[in-house]
This record gives structure tokens, sequence and C-alpha cells, in this order.
């Protein structure tokens, strides 16, 4: 929310979660704002907030994916389920 609207535009956030297999859940969030800056990688670039989301994927043994565009970003942490074989 901090960057989506540099003009201070009120931002807009959707946030889902379902299970998209037996062995794992899916949590979605994204928003309306102006997308990722092109040469920023979500895997590389970002501050302590984006340290924190890959720590916590990893504790969870998770994936975390980023799209961007001009129409907003959408963050994407797909969790495998307890006692499920990832696959």
């Amino acid at each position: 929310m901090k960057y989506a609207h540099p003009t201070g535009l009120p931002v807009r956030i959707e946030i889902s979660c379902r299970q998209i297999t037996p062995g794992s859940l899916v949590i979605d969030f994204a928003d309306d704002g102006v997308g990722l800056p092109e040469e920023f990688d979500p895997a590389t670039d970002g501050g302590l907030g984006l340290r924190i989301a890959h720590s916590l994927a990893a504790q969870l043994q998770a994936t975390l994916a980023f799209a961007s565009g001009p129409l907003g970003t959408r963050v994407r942490l797909e969790v495998p389920l307890r006692g499920t074989k990832p696959g």
C-alpha cells in the first residue's frame, strides 16, 4: 500500500485464500496501484518487508510469486498443507 499510488490516491486491495489442490493453499494479495518498477526484482531487491516475506515463505516451505503491471501488483503465496507431500 505504501508504494501502490505515489500520488496518495486510495488503494484497492484484494486478498483471497483457497485450496487449489488437496495438498496446497494459495493466498493472493493484489492492489490496483502503478505496479513495480520495471527494473525491480522482488527476489533480490526490496527492503525489510520483502525480506520478511521471503523468510516466512521459506519457513513454510511455500513459494512466493510476484506479477506486476500498470494495473497493479499481485503476490501469490502457495503453501503446502501439513500432512501432504508437495507435488
